[in-house]
């Protein structure tokens, strides 16, 4: 029997992120496969037996058979975590299905230096990992850049409006 590790579908993933919001700018989700998957095949040979309930009180008999009943393996089960870049914790993932969520705010001014685009974009790097639930489990790992962007933390506010008129 042959066992596999999971594969994610990309080895790069990227979100963006504006410096303080909740949410990217687009869904970021993770994913992987394994070929495992396809379950496997417990028996041919069941005999299921159906009472159908009628106005009488005969309950006539159903059998069925050679219903094939699949099974997942352990190793179909992929559990998403992130490894490493998370120490802060601005990030979850739900280990089921890759969804990543924020989960509390980065502020732009508080990363270290990495800027990119004249300085309004900085990049953070995660490790992400997908295991089965296999004996020895297995598991393979993919990249995640995030770009926090930059956005003016105090807007300039007047504190009087002053009105010049000039006529000629």
């Amino acid at each position: 029997m042959f066992v596999f590790s999971p594969l994610f579908l990309q080895s790069r993933y990227e979100g963006r992120l504006f410096e303080n919001e909740r949410s990217f700018v687009s869904p970021v989700r993770i994913q992987a496969k394994d070929a495992d998957l396809q379950g496997m095949l417990l028996s041919t040979s069941v005999i299921v037996q159906l009472l159908l309930k009628t106005s009488s009180l005969n309950f006539p008999k159903i059998n069925i058979f050679g219903l094939c009943i699949y099974i997942g393996t352990p190793n179909a089960e992929i559990h998403y975590s992130i490894l490493s870049g998370n120490e802060e914790n601005w990030l979850q993932v739900n280990s089921r299905t890759g969804q990543i969520k924020v989960a509390k705010p980065i502020d732009f001014e508080t990363l270290p230096d990495s800027t990119l685009h004249g300085g309004n974009v900085k990049k953070l790097n995660f490790t992400l990992r997908a295991n089965d639930k296999g004996t020895p489990p297995k598991f393979s790992l993919a990249m995640l850049t995030l770009f926090v962007h930059d956005v003016n933390d105090f807007q300039v506010k007047l504190q009087k409006t002053i009105f010049s008129n000039t006529f000629f």
